[in-house]
């Protein structure tokens, strides 16, 4: 089987390491209000700002979190410092409700899924998600003091989240400065096991983290340990509801109005080669976008000679190229 081209993702970016250790180092968490509320219990997601050593622009990059991720983990706050580095901005994340496998027990309840979130999951949506998202990092941008100009990277399942937020954010009036969305998932309806084996079979996952920097390698978890997570207990709940809103078609349903995207610039991308991010909707959701939106696209590879696949989004220059696509279209 013929195999991508992976250098085409080998990282560029700043690798000097005590630059980026020192940046890790640095990084800050707060748990910050979510604007959702259940039984009395005001949820707080963990929300973490990573700040480069030099500022290049009043950016502020918002790396969406993927299925099943955990933002304390080491290789997540490298990737955060390779990207804040690189670019000269301050990259935010936020723990997803109902993941939290870092954290300490007092923690974990603040964080778990609300019903109306439960409930907007089974519905096929994310716009409960993706409101609780942008509420807690616009909360932790005021608590870290950190100009509130937004740009949202999405890969895989977190371009569902991005679409949601950018609905919440042009619902609380924030200022959105550009949208990355890199093999964007719920475009159509399609089976749970039909979406498990597409996502099962990427025999190119390995080629890809291979071309990260060795920082980010060093202090990467064997698949094995992620793979376990997934079926942990308690998150093992929140995990099926996320994939069975994923396997829904709502991408455009939860991005709604998209009057406040006027000139903004997205960058809309896929691998050539994908299952997972459905080929067919790929132009149709770039159109749809471009009605108001300053959108670019790219497709990765070629199917017959350079299969570039969806796991090009585990890759530390693969969230780089974006942000800085979104960056140098600033008008």
């Amino acid at each position: 089987m013929q195999r991508p081209i992976y250098r085409d993702f080998a990282y560029k970016g700043v690798e000097e390491r005590s630059i980026i250790e020192s940046v890790v180092k640095s990084r800050q968490h707060v748990y910050a209000n979510s604007g959702s509320n259940d039984d009395h219990r005001e949820q707080k997601l963990a929300t973490f700002l990573s700040t480069p050593t030099h500022i290049d622009g009043d950016e502020v990059l918002v790396r969406m979190t993927e299925f099943s991720d955990d933002n304390w983990r080491e290789s997540g706050a490298m990737f955060d410092a390779m990207i804040a580095e690189t670019t000269g901005r301050h990259v935010m994340s936020t723990n997803l409700p109902g993941i939290d496998f870092f954290g300490k027990d007092e923690t974990k309840s603040d964080q778990m899924l609300t019903t109306e979130q439960i409930e907007d999951l089974k519905n096929g949506s994310f716009r409960k998600i993706g409101g609780s998202i942008m509420h807690s990092v616009n909360s932790a941008a005021e608590t870290f003091s950190v100009t509130p100009n937004y740009v949202l990277l999405g890969t895989s399942m977190s371009t569902a989240l991005t679409a949601a937020a950018l609905h919440a954010a042009y619902e609380a009036s924030l200022t959105i400065k550009g949208a990355t969305l890199a093999e964007p998932i719920n475009l159509i309806d399609r089976s749970f096991t039909a979406l498990a084996s597409q996502f099962v079979y990427q025999p190119t996952a390995s080629g890809y983290v291979a071309v990260n920097p060795q920082l980010v390698r060093e202090v990467s978890e064997p698949i094995s340990t992620i793979v376990r997570r997934v079926f942990d207990v308690p998150s093992l709940g929140a995990n099926k509801l996320y994939a069975q809103a994923l396997k829904q078609g709502n991408f455009i349903a939860d991005l709604g109005d998209m009057d406040h995207l006027q000139n903004v610039p997205i960058y809309l991308t896929r691998g050539a080669a994908s299952k997972v991010s459905p080929e067919e909707m790929f132009v149709p959701l770039a159109v749809h976008l471009s009605q108001v939106a300053d959108v670019e696209t790219e497709v990765f590879g070629d199917k017959a000679t350079n299969p570039h696949d969806h796991p090009y989004v585990l890759t530390v220059q693969s969230f780089i190229d974006a942000a800085e696509n979104v960056l140098n279209r600033q008008s």
